[in-house]
């Protein structure tokens, strides 16, 4: 169960990056917590070093930061990596690594 007292909501995942910030700016804390002991965890982990976006880089951005403009059309898997964890650091989001998610419920 997700369970906080210190945050309003809890997130999962590389979207959660996105809802967090997001809910930041509407001054809700959020908590964001992924599997692994790193952001993109399944991009780093899980995925072949070859692998790019299959989508154009304009319609993958997170919201309030796009992709750098010298990443190319479809960046390459290290670089979507770099691009969400700058997207972490920039806004501050420190997820809650090693954690697992079993049950999350709307209160």
């Amino acid at each position: 169960m997700c369970v906080d007292t210190r945050a309003n909501n809890c997130w999962v995942g590389h979207l959660g990056l996105a809802v967090a910030v997001c809910s930041k700016g509407k001054g809700l804390l959020s908590l964001v917590l992924e599997r692994f002991n790193c952001i993109a965890s399944l991009w780093k982990l899980k995925t072949y070093d070859q692998l790019i976006l299959h989508f154009p880089k304009k319609f993958c951005g997170l919201p309030f930061m796009s992709f750098p403009k010298d990443f190319p059309t479809y960046p390459s898997k290290q670089q979507y990596v770099q691009y969400l964890e700058a997207y972490a650091k920039k806004f501050n989001i420190r997820p809650v690594f090693n954690t697992t998610t079993v049950i999350v419920e709307y209160e």
